[in-house]
């Protein structure tokens, strides 16, 4: 696992230092509480995808069932700990939320808290609100209709247009309330595309700090020689060669940085793509 340190002007007093985890998919890497205890950030902010596959079978909690409760309570005793909502947190049902809180952990759906100098969002993914639309609770604790189809899956390879499915637009309905409260914006968003891509366009918007994942590094990535960088070679929604899979990309009004994120979860290994926990310094303006 890697380590990546991106440093970030802001208006606060002293320099602030924050744990920026991804796609953790129900794993707990055994690297990621050492570093952690090491760094000793002020906060931790998980950017979506702490859960991984389908609602369960019976009428076990899907928090109950995951790994990643044991997780956030140690976490939450390491520093305070927020997570916004990734496309794999799509059959969440209250009972699971409430599992969450006892850990400690505080969810942003599609809500903010201030932190002092700091207003911290966070959006939930579009996949999630599609599942939400289609829930009956007539029919059960998880009678959400999973929100992938062949047709979304073969989107997500090859997209027609760089722009975000009607269907899976997330709800942007508060993002007014988030930015005209004073402080320095920082906006948990799992999906990076929703930065540039039509219609949601964040990095438009005077959000000082966007952090995501999503993107996994591109899952496999190569060494360009003319750019001297490397990059990935696909991304969800992306499509082949995408232009958003890692690192810090200015705009705007500010920054924003993609975790390649923590877990091997996929269809195809990583290759040349190492897991990642990222650190962000907010130093002093």
């Amino acid at each position: 696992m890697q380590e990546s340190i991106y440093r970030v002007l802001a208006p606060v007093h002293g320099s602030k230092t924050l744990a920026l985890l991804a796609d953790l998919h129900d794993h707990a890497p055994r690297a990621l509480l050492p570093s952690l205890q090491v760094r000793r950030p002020d906060l931790i902010l998980i950017a979506g995808d702490f859960l991984h596959g389908d609602a369960p079978e019976g009428e076990e909690l899907k928090m109950q069932s995951s790994q990643s409760l044991r997780l956030f309570r140690e976490l939450a005793c390491i520093a305070p700990t927020y997570v916004s909502l990734g496309n794999h947190e799509w059959m969440l049902c209250p009972e699971d939320f409430d599992c969450i809180a006892k850990t400690g952990v505080h969810v942003l759906d599609n809500s903010f808290v201030i932190l002092n100098e700091l207003v911290l969002g966070g959006l939930t993914s579009g996949t999630v609100l599609r599942s939400r639309r289609e829930h009956n609770p007539k029919n059960g604790r998880y009678s959400y209709q999973s929100p992938y189809s062949h047709t979304s899956l073969y989107h997500q390879f090859f997209p027609i247009k760089r722009e975000i499915d009607p269907e899976y637009l997330p709800d942007l309905t508060w993002i007014s309330d988030y930015l005209k409260t004073d402080g320095f914006h920082i906006l948990l968003s799992h999906h990076p595309e929703y930065g540039q891509y039509p219609p949601v366009h964040l990095m438009d918007k005077p959000i000082e700090l966007i952090l995501s994942g999503h993107a996994h590094g591109g899952q496999i990535r190569y060494y360009s020689p003319r750019r001297h960088s490397w990059s990935g070679i696909f991304a969800p929604f992306q499509g082949i060669f995408p232009r958003y899979t890692e690192g810090l990309h200015k705009g705007r009004y500010g920054n924003l940085i993609i975790s390649r994120g923590l877990s091997n979860t996929g269809p195809v290994p990583r290759l040349f793509n190492p897991r990642e926990i990222v650190y962000v310094v907010l130093e002093e303006s």
